[in-house]
């Protein structure tokens, strides 16, 4: 510790004392926590609320969003409720193509993980042609059927 350091008072902890790292709000410590708390719960609703949403027959899914924009304060047959129906059937098929889209790059990069490990397998066992401490490969190998040379691969085994 440096000497100008040491000069500085230094102010008594109490194990009451909390120091909140969130900067002041002006409000006292409970309603900033209860209100943290509902946010909390509303993510959690919406999180529920959206993974739930392909559980519902489309007739139950209307009747709660119509309910949805009824809560939200809108008319039925007023041009609010017809564009909140609208955003969140928007929000719904968004929602479903960036699904449809993450799980078509997850298996494109399962694909590529599989053609990257029959690669390794294939030239591996090339390598290994005439090591007669490594059995031939074959359909039990654990890898595949190479179609341009007709000779079994495998992680642990040679080609011929």
């Amino acid at each position: 510790m440096s000497y100008e350091a040491s000069l500085r008072p230094v102010t008594p902890v109490h194990a009451t004392d909390r120091t909140d790292p969130r900067p002041d709000t002006g409000r006292p410590r409970a309603i900033t926590r209860r209100l943290s708390r509902l946010g909390r719960r509303a993510a959690l609703l919406a999180v529920c609320t959206i993974g739930l949403s392909g559980c519902m027959s489309a007739e139950e899914q209307r009747k709660a969003d119509l309910g949805r924009c009824s809560g939200y304060g809108y008319a039925p047959g007023s041009e609010g409720f017809a564009t909140c129906m609208m955003d969140i059937d928007q929000n719904r098929e968004r929602i479903r193509a960036e699904r449809s889209l993450q799980l078509q790059a997850d298996l494109a990069a399962q694909n590529r993980q599989r053609e990257a490990q029959a690669d390794l397998y294939r030239s591996l066992s090339q390598q290994r042609i005439g090591d007669k401490s490594l059995p031939v490969c074959g359909a039990a190998s654990g890898g595949g059927l190479d179609g341009r040379t007709g000779y079994w691969y495998g992680k642990d085994c040679r080609s011929r």
